[in-house]
């Protein structure tokens, strides 16, 4: 527009001064230029344009590129590790029934024997699988010896009151063979947790050992026998020790 304006204002200065020899050359002129001024606006306002959406696009492809890249990543990792678990649990099922076939123990009896531990907790709740225990079964720990599962399940029920949620981690269990000496035997690690409903709280906190004899069949255990990796007088001094974090009342 200003252009406009003084070009206008130069031509009717021109028209002051020269005579009009031509009437048509002056306002071709004028048109001319008017023209060629709106030519070179609209060419910048496209120009500016083009630029803005070609900058858009190349920041919204680059966007979706690391996004699908990332979901990419993410998902073959997850894959990975699903695939690790799971060879690791397939080798050790194999393993354990490698074992199992090998020693002629029945699936079903370790089965009984790991659910016992890492389910019922078995030795502080007197909840064991009884089918595949022998009714003369022995039970023996270093400090005290039942003979027969009855009496041992008995002597149980009366210590369970005391245990306030008690626990038992399965830490391995391990099928041998029979040997020209000894019968075939399950075999395992085992970590106590048992806080004590007293007044001081004391938590018994023990790691152990138990080996499960079985009977000449393997269908049924006949020996029970604990070791534990503390002497059991230190066991027997945890209940008189206050918990963690329980003051003494």
């Amino acid at each position: 527009l200003a252009l406009r304006l003084l070009v206008g204002a130069a031509t009717a200065a021109l028209d002051l001064i020269t005579p009009r020899s031509d009437p048509v050359s002056t306002p071709t002129q004028e048109s001319t230029t008017n023209t060629v001024a709106t030519n070179t606006v609209t060419t910048n306002t496209v120009t500016t344009n083009t630029v803005t959406t070609n900058t858009v696009t190349a920041n919204t492809v680059t966007a979706n590129t690391v996004a699908t890249d990332t979901a990419t990543a993410a998902t073959a990792a997850s894959a990975a590790s699903s695939a690790a678990a799971g060879s690791v649990s397939l080798q050790r099922s194999e393993a354990l029934s490698s074992a199992e076939e090998e020693c002629g123990v029945l699936p079903e009896l370790v089965e009984a024997v790991r659910g016992d531990y890492e389910q019922r907790a078995y030795f502080v709740t007197g909840a064991i699988s009884t089918r595949f225990y022998d009714e003369a079964c022995d039970f023996a720990d270093p400090t005290v010896r039942f003979s027969g599962l009855a009496l041992w399940r008995r002597n149980i029920s009366l210590l369970t009151p005391f245990f306030d949620g008690p626990t038992i981690h399965l830490l391995d269990l391990q099928v041998v063979g029979p040997t020209p000496s000894s019968a075939a035997r399950l075999e395992t690690r085992w970590r106590l947790c048992a806080p004590i409903r007293l007044p001081w709280r004391p938590l018994v906190d023990i790691n152990g050992s138990t080996v499960h004899t079985l009977n000449g069949a393997a269908t049924k255990v006949v020996s029970h026998v604990e070791a534990w990796e503390v002497s059991a007088f230190d066991a027997i001094k945890q209940l008189f020790r206050p918990g963690p974090n329980r003051a003494l009342k």
